[in-house]
């Protein structure tokens, strides 16, 4: 981040923060890693980095300072058109805000884009000046509680901004005080609001200290919206719907795309208010937009390389810049509706034009009217899916005559496969076409009936329903045996970590499994973040196929320790499959003191012979999907080795606890449970006595009668 130490100082993006002073910061978890760096201003600390390209690591003398985030960035996408984004309602927004503001009508501005997504609020304070700025009259928010009701209204001023226009843009990470903004502009007309629905978080939180360095937060009132109406878990409707169309080889999705993420109405426990409206509005106008498909690796990769405080166009603000100029050059004064109307049908030919390139015909103009439902036949030839491929789903639609513009996607909740699109088009009598679908490696198993929505042009109309058995199989997984060696070069040589010691740690594995561990992380963690234990070398990265094996070496350094540490050493070694989601680990055995031995004194030799005998517990469990009649069932599985203890839990919630004993050991286990939704997700996990060895399977149950799951 500009004009900070870290940028003063030469440290770049990239860089990898290996050493915090005289503490090793390999494999340290972020939040011990900022305990560690905060500090007052004007200290001192020594950052080690290792830079790619550079083979030693790099030390950074900083001096610590108050870090201030920017919360307003702001440009000029085009002559005339203003942006302005908001990041958070933070002390300094209104200020900056207006500063901003002020530069860019020195520019020429003539109208302006407020970017408001992804913001997730902050102060009511700071909203209610911004909110202020835009406006010389009406209500701003109205805050409500059991006995009181406070009103905040717009003032008349010199300096407020009334005569431009103005697009707000919202999405469904626009929360509470952004919320409160938007709100108060689309109400008193001042804004055109553009994007998706809102988060929906309406109410007012205090946090109160609790004694030990905890806090409770309380909510004692409610936001309402000019007119009296909460948002509270129904968010705020911008006028204009922006959604995005995905329309490549990789994907499509047209009419299912756009916000799926959490919403306050997703929360556990979240409030219900009595403000909220009986109606809830609706967009004057849907704008879907074509946006090229970038995978997952690929998003990521690009995030990693974006300078913070900069801005970043995008195809929702060049929709926002071209509904502006418009408006600007309209002599006639043109309903902004039948401009909004005119980019729509713009954005939607680019739509058109990308399905005709992959030979899929779309009427722009629809002749036809409704279908005979009954005639119309949808088959899928290959229904059997794997995790971890490419799966190439080759849909076949009959009908006798011509049909326009046929669409359907799968109403289920197996991830992946919910709301996927299939869009065949206008055809007559006959058409095929193949639509790829990639599952993770560590797709569940699932057996079922899955709905098939079929309709007409934009999925408002579905003529039919058609259901299709899915089945899905996770790709073959690897399974990885351990053994290890400690090779202490000074202190007491027995093959266990001490106190005074330099060791290698010898980590040697096998694979066991039938899949093949494609991009695995091996890491040596101390658990506890202890200062007397530096990791030198603690990560490798690891591909294993079946029957392979490989050996990994790792090296620290444990200080002398005059009394017991306040937080207990522990050092484990940790896998990580990023592609299967396979993990697997073990503990490092480690004694505290070394009563009456001599240093450097060998006592024991490492055998040469490895035995893999380390492995993680077996778990006998068919975990298939199943679907039952009643929602009193059980759960049979079998633990056929030793082990420390077992949880299944049932949606989240625990259903049952056994912990292995002297006096009890058990093998066989049937668990009552009771199923409350129509999918049920249950899940086994086993622990061996060295914790970090467990064992873990997933189960999905299908009960018709349950509750129907919401679309997340």
């Amino acid at each position: 981040i500009d004009d900070t130490p870290a940028m003063k100082a030469g440290i770049e993006s990239g860089d990898i923060i290996v050493q915090i002073n005289d503490e090793s910061a390999i494999n340290m978890t972020l939040n011990k890693a900022v305990e560690r760096m905060r500090g007052k201003p004007n200290t001192k600390i020594i950052i080690g980095i290792k830079r790619k390209g550079v083979p030693n690591i790099i030390k950074f003398k900083l001096t610590r300072a108050i870090i201030k985030i920017k919360s307003v960035i702001s440009a000029m996408p085009q002559k005339g058109i203003g942006y302005v984004k908001l990041n958070e309602f933070r002390g300094t927004a209104y200020d900056e805000l207006k500063s901003k503001i002020e530069k860019l009508k020195k520019k020429g501005m003539k109208a302006m884009i407020l970017d408001l997504r992804n913001n997730p609020g902050g102060l009511l304070s700071q909203a209610q000046q911004i909110a202020d700025l835009f406006l010389d009259k009406g209500t701003i928010v109205s805050t409500v509680n059991d006995e009181d009701k406070e009103v905040d209204t717009a003032q008349k001023d010199a300096d407020d901004i009334l005569n431009i226009p103005l697009v707000v843009l919202i999405n469904g990470g626009s929360a509470s005080a952004a919320e409160i903004v938007t709100a108060a502009l689309k109400s008193n007309k001042r804004a055109i609001i553009m994007g998706r629905k809102t988060f929906g978080k309406g109410s007012v939180q205090n946090l109160m200290r609790v004694p030990g360095g905890g806090g409770l937060k309380i909510t004692i009132a409610q936001y309402l919206t000019p007119g009296d109406i909460s948002i509270q878990s129904v968010g705020i409707i911008p006028d204009y719907e922006l959604l995005p169309a995905y329309v490549n080889k990789e994907k499509i999705s047209i009419f299912k795309s756009g916000s799926f993420g959490m919403k306050e109405k997703d929360l556990k426990e979240h409030i219900n208010s009595k403000y909220i409206p009986k109606i809830i509005a609706k967009p004057k106008l849907v704008i879907r937009y074509f946006k090229p498909y970038k995978d997952s690796k690929q998003i990521i990769k690009e995030m990693r390389k974006r300078k913070t405080g900069v801005f970043r166009n995008d195809e929702e603000i060049s929709i926002a810049v071209d509904l502006l100029k418009k408006i600007i050059a309209s002599k006639k004064k043109e309903k902004i509706y039948n401009i909004a109307r005119t980019i729509e049908k713009q954005q939607w030919n680019k739509i058109v034009k990308k399905l005709n390139e992959l030979g899929i015909k779309w009427h722009s103009m629809v002749k036809m009217g409704d279908i005979d439902s009954s005639k119309l036949k949808i088959t899928l030839k290959n229904s059997k899916l794997k995790g971890g491929k490419i799966n190439k789903l080759i849909v076949n639609a009959t009908y006798p005559g011509e049909i326009e513009n046929l669409t359907a996607f799968f109403d289920t909740d197996i991830p992946y496969l919910q709301n996927f699109e299939i869009i065949l088009g206008s055809f007559k009598n006959s058409t095929t076409h193949s639509f790829l679908l990639k599952l993770p490696e560590n797709m569940q198993k699932r057996d079922e009936a899955v709905a098939l929505k079929i309709g007409l042009n934009n999925l408002q109309h579905i003529v039919k329903t058609e259901k299709i058995k899915i089945k899905t199989e996770p790709t073959q997984m690897p399974k990885i045996a351990f053994s290890y060696k400690i090779r202490e070069k000074t202190g007491y040589i027995d093959g266990i970590l001490e106190p005074k010691e330099n060791a290698l740690v010898d980590i040697y594995m096998k694979n066991e499994g039938s899949g093949t561990l494609k991009d695995g992380k091996l890491m040596l963690i101390n658990v506890n973040n202890n200062k007397a234990v530096f990791i030198k070398k603690g990560t490798a990265t690891i591909k294993l196929k079946p029957g392979e094996t490989i050996k990994k070496t790792f090296s620290l350094k444990i200080s002398e320790i005059e009394k017991a540490p306040e937080n207990p050493i522990k050092i484990v070694v940790s896998l990580y499959d990023y592609d299967s989601k396979y993990s697997a680990g073990l503990q490092l055995p480690f004694k505290l003191t070394v009563p009456n031995k001599t240093l450097n004194k060998k006592i024991i030799t490492n055998k040469s012979k490895i035995d893999y005998s380390i492995k993680m517990p077996k778990l006998e469990f068919d975990n298939s999907s199943k679907t039952v009649s009643s929602n009193k069932t059980t759960v049979s599985f079998k633990i056929p080795d030793k082990f420390l203890d077992v949880f299944v839990y049932l949606n989240g919630d625990k259903v049952f606890y056994f912990r292995n004993s002297k006096t009890e050991q058990k093998q066989n286990f049937t668990v009552p449970i009771t199923l409350k939704k129509h999918t049920n997700r249950l899940y086994i996990l086993v622990r061996d006595k060295d914790t970090e060895r467990k064992t873990s399977k997933v189960q999905y149950i299908i009960y018709p009668k349950g509750k129907k799951d919401s679309k997340k």
